[in-house]
């Protein structure tokens, strides 16, 4: 959904690293890590939409009160 093919490549090889499979354990692609983030990229979180980029901020000593 967002990731172009190279990088979900990269992000596949990372989940299997950072969750290897086991004889007990599915590993991370296994159990769906790499699509989470791919579709957590492509929606809001992604877009920075939890952000707070607006103030109010409070005043330094280099403002001035209008």
């Amino acid at each position: 959904m967002f990731l172009i093919p190279s990088e979900a490549a990269f992000i596949e090889a990372v989940a299997d690293h950072m969750f290897p499979a086991d004889a007990h354990t599915p590993g991370g692609v296994d159990i769906g890590i790499n699509i989470f983030i791919d579709r957590a990229l492509a929606g809001s979180w992604g877009k920075g939409d939890r952000l707070y980029l607006e103030g109010p901020w409070r005043l330094g000593a280099l403002d001035k009160i209008e």
